[in-house]
């Protein structure tokens, strides 16, 4: 790395942490107050213009996992594992769908999958194994920032990422979830300008996550049928 290059490198990094990182945290307590008025915001319009330029990326031939919690004896087949109809089930709010709002949820590895369902190491869920042929037009949010592409990601975005603005834990019990308000700001703006979907950074575990908003976009097949997990897997 040249000295022009390092130098280039400290000082976006500079401006991105002293600058960019309080801005998106002072947009977090703003949503507290006014989660409806997000694009009123100096953050938010910044948010909303480099969605609007923002690189998108692939994802095909790989293999993920969609993961529901085990309430009754019930044996889930492949197509309840999919995501549910809105007008027949309560969807309560989600990291990347407000209330009512049905995404397709998805994880890099069963062990992911698991605990993005259950806070309980003792529990049990049902996965299903998903193999995606291809979607387009995804936003990538699951990276970290470092000199081979701090140059190339957009400000406000290397802001999102070095705060973990969008993947901050959250407590499922709590009726009260800011944590969700600027990931769903995100969303909002993605799926308003096309964007099939986001890829991101699990809170909860090592690994991504991704969440489909256009079923129709994903080109996508069952492998095998939905099995019971435990962790740790025997």
């Amino acid at each position: 790395m040249n000295d022009n290059y390092q130098e280039n490198f400290k000082q976006r990094l500079q401006e991105i942490t002293d600058k960019i990182v309080p801005e998106i945290c002072e947009f977090y307590g703003y949503l507290e107050k006014y989660p409806y008025m997000g694009a009123a915001h100096e953050i938010g319009k910044k948010i909303i213009a480099e969605v609007q330029n923002a690189p998108t990326i692939n994802i095909e031939d790989s293999c993920w996992y969609r993961g529901r919690p085990v309430h009754d004896s019930h044996i889930m087949t492949s197509t309840e594992m999919l995501p549910p109809d809105p007008e027949k089930v309560s969807i309560g709010e989600g990291r990347f769908n407000h209330y009512g709002q049905s995404h397709f949820y998805l994880s890099q590895s069963k062990k992911l999958c698991f605990h993005e369902i259950n806070r309980n190491m003792n529990a049990i869920c049902w996965i299903q194994q998903i193999y995606i042929r291809r979607i387009e037009n995804i936003i990538d949010l699951s990276f970290y920032l470092d000199s081979s592409n701090i140059n190339s990601v957009p400000l406000v975005f290397g802001g999102i990422m070095t705060s973990g603005a969008i993947r901050r834990p959250v407590r499922k019990d709590k009726c009260w979830k800011p944590e969700y308000f600027v990931p769903r700001f995100i969303a909002d703006v993605c799926k308003s300008n096309g964007i099939n979907g986001i890829l991101y950074s699990s809170a909860v575990d090592y690994g991504c996550n991704l969440v489909v908003f256009d079923m129709e976009s994903l080109d996508f097949c069952f492998a095998g049928i939905p099995e019971i997990f435990q962790f740790p897997e025997f």
